[in-house]
């Protein structure tokens, strides 16, 4: 369980950085998209739950 919550949260760490670098890169308007805005909440919500159940195991 232990190395699933590790992969969790890094997959979803991963989304959220290149959500960030996509808008310090070229497209900030992406921020006006609604389905960009949506995954990013999504994963940002996923990694700290996964984060919290990781820290909880340990």
């Amino acid at each position: 369980m232990k190395a699933y919550l590790i992969a969790t949260a890094t997959v979803f760490g991963l989304i959220i950085a290149a959500h960030i670098a996509r808008l310090f890169t070229h497209e900030r308007a992406a921020v006006t998209q609604p389905d960009f805005i949506i995954a990013t909440v999504v994963s940002v919500v996923l990694f700290v739950w996964a984060v919290a159940l990781l820290r909880r195991k340990q």
